[in-house]
């Protein structure tokens, strides 16, 4: 289980929306890149996300590192 800080506490990112996220993006290791999120989100207090928003937080960030071809399988 990952779970990512969020302003409110934490965020569980559930079994179905990781391997939504797996197919999404193939060419990552998508849960290297959830613990990368978990690091940055630990040090960067003050840029924890609402709730609601941590799915866009998460899809952003996977967006982009599929473009810039990072931590592939």
């Amino acid at each position: 289980m990952i779970y990512l800080l969020t302003k409110e506490g934490c965020a569980l990112i559930y079994h179905e929306f990781y391997k939504i996220l797996e197919r999404t993006y193939p060419k990552l290791d998508v849960l290297q890149e959830l613990h990368a999120m978990q690091a940055w989100l630990y040090i960067n207090p003050d840029t924890h996300k609402s709730f609601g928003h941590i799915g866009h937080f998460v899809n952003s960030w996977l967006k982009r590192n599929g473009k810039q071809g990072q931590t592939r399988r």
